[in-house]
C-alpha cells in the first residue's frame, strides 16, 4: 500500500453515489453512526454535512485510489472539528495518521481564521489515541462515562486538539493542568 496520501475535494453534487457506497459498505465501530444506512448517509448529504459553506469534505487518497474520508465540520468557526473515517481493508498501515496531518495543512492552510482544529474518540479506541498524539495533537479532556452504552459498557470520550501554533512550530503545547481553582 502506498504510504503517501493527498486529499481530493469531495464534489457532493457528482460524489453522492461514491459517499453512500463507502459509508455504507464499511464499519466504523468506535463511530456513534458504526454502520450507517443508505438513508442516513443520504439525509447527511442533503443537509449539507459534507460542503460548503460550513463544511468541507475530502476523499483520503493512497495511490490514486479512495482509502478513506475526511470531513471538516464548522469550517467558518475559529475552531472545526474532524470526522475521518478510513475504508475497512486500508486500516492498519499508517494511513490514518498521514490523512490527519494532511487535514491539518488542508485546514489551516485555507482558513486563515482557523485556530484550532478538535476531534474526538472513545477510550477503547487505542489506534486513534496513538495517531493523535503522533500528529501532534494534544489530549485535552476526558469525559469519563459520556459515551453512548454499546454492549453493556459507557465508554469514556477523549478530546483532543491541534493548534494554529501546534501546526506552525510543530511542537505540541499541552494546556497547564496546574492552572485553576484548587480545594486548599
Amino acid at each position: 500500500m502506498d504510504r503517501a496520501v493527498e486529499l481530493a475535494a469531495l464534489h457532493t453534487e457528482n460524489d453522492w453515489c461514491q459517499i453512500v457506497e463507502f459509508l455504507t459498505s464499511n464499519s466504523f465501530p468506535f463511530h456513534l453512526d458504526s454502520s450507517p444506512t443508505e438513508l442516513t448517509v443520504k439525509r447527511r448529504i442533503e443537509r449539507g454535512d459534507f460542503s460548503p459553506p460550513d463544511n468541507a469534505g475530502y476523499w483520503v487518497l493512497a495511490g490514486g485510489v479512495r482509502v478513506g474520508l475526511a470531513i471538516l465540520s464548522d469550517v467558518r468557526d475559529p475552531g472545526a472539528l474532524i470526522d475521518l473515517r478510513l475504508r475497512e481493508s486500508s486500516r492498519g498501515f499508517g494511513l490514518g495518521l498521514l490523512a490527519l496531518l494532511a487535514l491539518a495543512d488542508a485546514a489551516f492552510s485555507s482558513n486563515g481564521h482557523m485556530q484550532r482544529l478538535e476531534g474526538t474518540t472513545r477510550d477503547d479506541n487505542i489506534a486513534m489515541q496513538r495517531t493523535f498524539l503522533k500528529a501532534g495533537w494534544v489530549k485535552e479532556s476526558h469525559y469519563r462515562a459520556a459515551g453512548p452504552e454499546i454492549n453493556g459498557v459507557q465508554n469514556d470520550i477523549l478530546g483532543y486538539s491541534l493548534t494554529r501554533g501546534d501546526w506552525i512550530s510543530g511542537e505540541s503545547h499541552p494546556p497547564n493542568w496546574a492552572v485553576g481553582l484548587s480545594l486548599q
